[in-house]
């Protein structure tokens, strides 16, 4: 079922999301990226997956989100349809947005793609 793409309608659908922590937060965005590629079964490959996933361990966080957007990137565009210059270029308005107006925006486009997935 597509989820509605509002504040009141995500946060409505799992309530109990706000007694996380971030810690658990992020525990659980993991566990929802593995249930869409099916790659570890938890608890049991908690060990692997952290082995796996060692390499980024030495990496800083924003090398961490750059590897994250680098992922991202292969997806949406054919190694070097887009320039750094086009990406740059492309994002100059949304530099004056403050910050949390622009993790609404990647709310909003997150809910967007996942609706498109499970539409497929």
């Amino acid at each position: 079922m597509a989820a509605t793409c509002t504040p009141n309608g995500l946060l409505d659908e799992y309530p109990c999301f706000q007694c996380l922590t971030e810690t658990q937060m992020l525990a659980v965005f993991i566990l929802i990226a593995n249930e869409l590629i099916g790659t570890y079964t938890f608890p049991a490959d908690v060990s692997t997956l952290m082995e796996d996933s060692a390499c980024f361990n030495c990496i800083s966080d924003h090398r961490k989100m750059e590897a994250i957007l680098s992922a991202m990137a292969q997806v949406a565009y054919t190694r070097g349809e887009k320039t750094m210059a086009d990406i740059q270029d492309e994002i100059k308005c949304l530099l004056c947005v403050p910050p949390g107006m622009m993790k609404a925006a990647a709310v909003l486009m997150l809910c967007n793609l996942t609706n498109g997935l499970e539409a497929q």
